[in-house]
């Protein structure tokens, strides 16, 4: 039998391509449909399929504060610019992306209403939700969904706002990488 530590409640959330309806994928449109008030991403790479980027612009157009942290520094050509792409489309409906400064940001965190937690090893992309094994901790306590809220926070200080407006100024260049990036959405 294990020793208990404490009282607040986790469950390990797996999947892959062994499982047809990948338990992680799930818990993030769970976790993204059932948000009330606060909805806090840390994601390297957002690339989301349709069902995922549908469950974060119907929280965003309920109400509900969503906002996103990615890198501002590409560590995957592609990765990058389909991150820009989907930012700009999921800013349309009212979610705030933020460009992290301090490094290459690797989290996947997802708080929703400040109590419900997940943290693991899956992107927001189709990588991850089709063609790794990934595993996540969903946590279940306010005590440490403040804790998760606070370093959120605290990582929103070195982060600068992305915009629509700053994505319409996109150089011919960029088109272009953005372009040839989308088709290769599905590998990045």
């Amino acid at each position: 039998m294990l020793e208990q530590h404490g009282k607040d409640r986790m469950q390990l959330v797996s999947g892959g391509p062994d499982v047809k309806e990948n338990p992680v994928r799930m818990q993030y449109l769970l976790l993204m449909r059932t948000a009330k008030k606060t909805l806090y991403l840390h994601t390297p790479y957002l690339v989301p399929n349709d069902s995922l980027s549908d469950a974060l612009k119907m929280a965003a157009m309920s109400n509900v504060d969503v906002r996103i942290i990615i890198p501002d520094k590409p560590d995957h050509m592609f990765v990058f610019w389909n991150n820009i792409s989907a930012a700009n489309d999921l800013m349309k409906s009212g979610i705030k992306v933020y460009m992290y400064h301090r490094g290459f940001v690797h989290s996947k965190t997802i708080v929703a209403d400040g109590k419900y937690c997940s943290v693991g090893s899956a992107n927001l992309d189709d990588r991850s939700m089709v063609l790794n094994f990934e595993t996540n901790a969903m946590v279940y306590s306010e005590r440490i969904g403040k804790e998760m809220n606070d370093a959120f926070m605290q990582d929103l200080t070195y982060c600068t706002e992305y915009s629509c407006e700053e994505y319409d100024k996109r150089t011919v260049g960029m088109k272009f990488k953005i372009g040839i990036s989308k088709l290769f959405k599905g590998l990045a």
